[in-house]
């Protein structure tokens, strides 16, 4: 329906849950042929879609369940992230390379003793604490672990765009600064 709002000209779509005939959503975006579509998820439907529809994809955990427990701690892993990927290779396809990866990171804290924090996090994940460290929507450490992480992140699944939780993106500027442009 956005692609067609966004499109030259009249748009008509009929479906489930919408009908539209012949309209022409004004005004046209300067983008073209739209703006980027960002679409999120942490489940295999939503993210087939967005491999298929989307331009940026941010990679979530799966919340059915809800925020946060027992049922929600088991696909925040590394393991299930790389799970996730394959998902998005598999619906994208030959556009998989074209996709735009995103990670929002929930937690993030600049402390010379990582572990400490990733032992009391871990239990709640089910992992042991060193795997805690490279939960995706964890970044703990100095500046320079952190960077490195972010790194490895970017080699291993692809993120190339980084979001921060409202509580860190102040501490998290001199981070970004660091990685900008690489």
């Amino acid at each position: 329906v956005l692609k067609g709002l966004f499109a030259d000209g009249p748009f008509s779509y009929s479906g489930a849950h919408y009908t539209i005939t012949e309209h022409d959503g004004t005004p046209k975006p300067l983008q073209r042929p739209h703006p980027p579509i960002v679409i999120g998820g942490g489940g295999k439907r939503v993210l087939s879609i967005a491999a298929r529809e989307a331009d940026i994809v941010s990679v979530n955990p799966d919340l059915r369940a809800g925020l946060g427990g027992a049922e929600t701690a088991p696909n925040i892993t590394p393991a299930s992230t790389s799970q996730k990927l394959q998902w998005l290779r598999d619906a994208a396809g030959d556009r998989f390379d074209d996709l735009e990866l995103n990670s929002l990171i929930g937690f993030a804290h600049i402390t010379d003793d990582p572990m400490s924090i990733a032992e009391a996090m871990a239990p709640g994940f089910g992992i042991e604490a060193a795997e805690a460290l490279h939960v995706p929507l964890i970044l703990v450490g100095s500046l320079d672990a952190m960077a490195e992480e972010l790194e490895h992140r970017r080699e291993e699944w692809g993120f190339s765009y980084i979001g921060f939780d409202n509580d860190s993106w102040e501490a998290m500027a001199p981070l970004v600064a660091r990685l900008a442009g690489t």
